[in-house]
């Protein structure tokens, strides 16, 4: 049986949400590279740009992964990933 899938996401607001969203993005995948989190499970990242005034950045990740994403990065909100779709 394959491991839950959760997406986690950061949201960020205002006329400057898509730009703050990639350099956010950006941090994220330096943290996922470094050495000391090899272990953790992640498929996919990215940005989505809901409106002009709310862009948010996701990590889908394996639940194995949650409480260490959860306690260093705290992210706002996560969400199942439906496992016949893939989508969340």
């Amino acid at each position: 049986m394959k491991p839950k899938q959760i997406q986690l996401l950061w949201d960020f607001r205002g006329p400057a949400s898509e730009p703050t969203a990639t350099h956010f993005l950006e941090h994220l995948l330096q943290y996922l590279n470094q050495p000391n989190n090899q272990d953790i499970i992640h498929a996919d990242s990215g940005t989505k740009v809901t409106n002009i005034s709310l862009c948010s950045v996701f990590l889908n990740t394996s639940i194995e992964s949650l409480e260490k994403l959860k306690s260093d990065l705290k992210p706002h909100r996560g969400v199942y990933i439906d496992d016949s779709t893939g989508s969340a």
